[in-house]
């Protein structure tokens, strides 16, 4: 099929390969791309969309090489441009990035997509007005763009501007009904807003399983316990594994003193284990000290939107510390990988389906977290995980034990409360710990007071 290819001339082979690309046939679409390169080494269209296809199977290294190639060969390539900056955003370059959103907008001033995507990045820097403008100016420009007009919608949630929030969902489901993310972002209005009953009729709308985990809440919080349990036991083949349903089910079943029907994790709390982990490592405070320097680089955001650190800093979503690791950090993810199979052959005779379901591949997600004096994070969940876990890598002196601690139980979310006596436990970790625990728990870490940083690297094993 490939030497058809070479009948056609330059053009019309770009074309059939970017149909390819779109519709998803991406080895099809590389190997045309690799004969134009054949025929003409220079066509910068096919370098720029063969550094595509490397962002789009994540490597991002490659993909930054390919078009910047590209852009040596045409300047004035606005797409380009635009999706050099996707990359470099997931190599942790955020600046770099939105140099180039710049750059692409400042040759195509009607460049739609490229403000939406600076936008996105701006609203993960924390930088809310900035990215609300951003958004503003795509719209402009397109006034149907679904998308934007979602993104809008969400960061007008942020900045507590609701009736705007809901007129920018309402926009996007104008133009897309089944629109997932808009939906999502109208019932967490109508959640937050306490309007239940309307959150739960968006909610109940969506085949989706966070959304079906959030009627539960609606649910729960309404006081139907009934129907709650009835969409619980329907569900629960279907929603096996959906972590933030197991989170409430767990929750509710223990504050109405009913059974448990989720099959992810019936008791949760005794699936935690802490792992004194630099046992295994030769020169352990090396090994430490060298890994806070392979750090120090990564670009940070102070109390990032939609997480949960509270006076201190995170790596900003788009940078995943185990995706390609080199150095420390490569031994650290074989360490963490490590710990979790020996997690799984400790539990491996439960009858449960955390254990029974285990991830045959241990695909990790990772994040930095650097607190200051007061720092904190507030009870939160990894539904998007199977284990969660944090390895501790600069825990300071505390004059109180219970400074910096991590407490784990069945609350969050600000559930409402019918018997305080939940369970919870607190852990004290030392450096070079590792703690461990089903991602469907909640856990939370107590202020320090100390002026030493505290710095841990949370994971999650992702289910794939």
């Amino acid at each position: 099929m490939a030497e058809q290819h070479l009948k056609l001339n330059i053009q019309q082979a770009i074309d059939l390969a970017v149909q390819h690309h779109n519709e998803g046939r991406l080895s099809l679409a590389e190997d045309i791309y690799q004969k134009i390169l054949q025929s003409d080494s220079n066509q910068p269209v096919a370098v720029h969309m063969l550094g595509v296809l490397a962002h789009q199977v994540g490597k991002n290294g490659k993909a930054v090489d390919l078009i910047t190639k590209a852009l040596g060969l045409n300047p004035e390539y606005a797409e380009a441009h635009n999706n050099l900056g996707n990359a470099l955003k997931y190599l942790g370059r955020p600046e770099e990035a939105i140099t180039c959103y710049r750059m692409a907008i400042g040759i195509k001033s009607d460049y739609a997509e490229a403000y939406n995507n600076l936008g996105v990045l701006l609203f993960d820097l924390g930088r809310l007005e900035d990215s609300q403008t951003s958004y503003e100016k795509a719209l402009d420009i397109r006034p149907d763009y679904v998308e934007a007009h979602n993104n809008l919608g969400v960061v007008l949630r942020v900045l507590g501007k609701l009736d705007d929030a809901i007129a920018s969902s309402h926009k996007a489901l104008a133009i897309m009904s089944t629109h997932i993310g808009a939906l999502s972002n109208l019932g967490t209005i109508l959640y937050e807003m306490g309007k239940f009953d309307e959150a739960l009729k968006i909610f109940e709308s969506i085949d989706a399983p966070v959304c079906s985990a959030r009627a539960l809440e609606c649910l729960f919080a309404l006081g139907e316990y009934d129907k709650f349990y009835e969409i619980q036991h329907l569900s629960a083949e279907k929603y096996k594994t959906n972590i933030r349903a197991a989170a409430i089910s767990a929750f509710a079943s223990q504050q109405l003193k009913r059974e448990d029907p989720h099959l992810f994790c019936k008791e949760p709390m005794n699936f935690i284990r802490l792992y004194e982990s630099l046992d295994v490592v030769k020169d352990s405070e090396t090994f430490r000290h060298d890994l806070i320097d392979e750090l120090s680089n990564k670009h940070t955001v102070w109390e990032p939107f939609g997480k949960t650190t509270k006076q201190g800093f995170q790596t900003i979503t788009s940078i995943h510390l185990f995706d390609n690791p080199r150095g420390r950090l490569a031994e650290l993810n074989q360490l963490v990988k490590d710990r979790i199979e020996k997690y799984r052959i400790e539990f491996s005779a439960e009858d449960c389906g955390l254990i029974k379901w285990f991830p045959n591949k241990l695909s990790l997600k990772a994040w930095l977290v650097r607190l200051l004096k007061e720092g904190h994070q507030t009870e939160h969940i990894h539904h998007a995980g199977w284990i969660s876990g944090v390895f501790y890598l600069q825990v300071p002196k505390y004059t109180n034990q219970e400074e910096g601690c991590i407490e784990l139980g069945l609350w969050g979310y600000d559930y409402p409360l019918l018997n305080k006596n939940y369970p919870r436990k607190r852990y004290y970790p030392k450096n070079g710990d590792i703690i461990l625990f089903p991602s469907s728990l909640f856990h939370r870490t107590i202020p320090f007071h100390s002026n030493e940083e505290r710095l841990s690297i949370a994971f999650d094993l992702i289910p794939t």
